[in-house]
C-alpha cells in the first residue's frame, strides 16, 4: 500500500466514516528493508474503551533509535483524533523530536534537537475534523469506496504544518499470510 502525500491546499476533505469498529489488538512487528535483514522490532498495542480507542506503536532499531507513537481517537460515526504523541530519537532520525497534539485544548508542543540546537514550539493549533496522525492503518481498513479519500496529517517541521494525504484505490492485490491467500483492496 502506498499513500500519497501532497502539500497542504484548501481542498475540501471530510472525516472518514467508521465502517469497521476498532477493538483490542496486539501486534509484534519486524522492521526490514526490501533486502530482508532485520533492522528493528516493535509492538503495536490497541485498547478499546467505552469512549475512545488508544493505540501505541513502538519501534526499536538495532542502532538504538526509537520511534514511538501514542494515539487516542473516538469512533462516534466518524473517526476523530483526540490526541497524538510522537517521539523519534537516535541515529536513524536526522533530529530528536517529541511532539504532542491535543484536540480538546487545541494545543501543540514540539521539542526538537538538530545538530545540538534545541528548539521548542508550543501554542494553539486549529485541527480540522479530518486530521488523522498515526491512524493510517485504521483509515485504510475503512476505505471501501472506488473514489479517492483526502484527509490531513500534521507534519512537525519542527513547527506543526498541516499537509494533505490522499488515499487512492489501486485495485485488488493478492494477500498471503502463512498458508492463507486472499484477494484484498490495495490503496496507494
Amino acid at each position: 500500500m502506498l499513500i500519497v502525500l501532497a502539500p497542504w491546499c484548501p481542498l475540501a476533505a471530510a472525516p472518514i466514516e467508521v465502517r469497521l469498529v476498532e477493538g483490542t489488538a496486539h501486534g509484534l512487528l519486524l522492521v526490514r528493508p526490501v533486502s530482508g535483514e532485520i533492522w528493528g522490532h516493535g509492538d503495536f498495542l490497541q485498547a478499546a474503551h467505552s469512549d475512545r480507542v488508544e493505540c501505541r506503536l513502538v519501534l526499536r532499531f538495532k542502532d538504538s533509535s526509537l520511534h514511538a507513537e501514542t494515539i487516542a481517537f473516538s469512533l462516534q460515526r466518524v473517526f476523530t483524533l483526540l490526541n497524538y504523541r510522537l517521539v523519534q530519537r537516535g541515529p536513524s532520525f536526522p533530529e530528536t523530536l517529541e511532539a504532542v497534539l491535543d484536540r480538546k485544548t487545541g494545543s501543540h508542543k514540539v521539542h526538537s534537537t538538530r545538530g545540538g540546537k534545541d528548539e521548542v514550539s508550543s501554542g494553539s493549533v486549529e485541527l480540522p475534523p479530518d486530521v488523522y496522525d498515526g491512524m493510517e492503518p485504521m483509515l485504510l481498513k475503512n476505505h471501501v469506496s472506488a473514489a479517492s479519500e483526502t484527509v490531513h496529517i500534521v507534519a512537525f517541521t519542527p513547527k506543526p504544518r498541516l499537509i494533505q494525504l490522499e488515499m487512492v484505490p489501486a485495485g485488488n492485490q493478492r494477500l498471503v499470510a502463512g498458508d492463507t491467500t486472499r484477494q484484498g483492496c490495495a490503496t496507494r
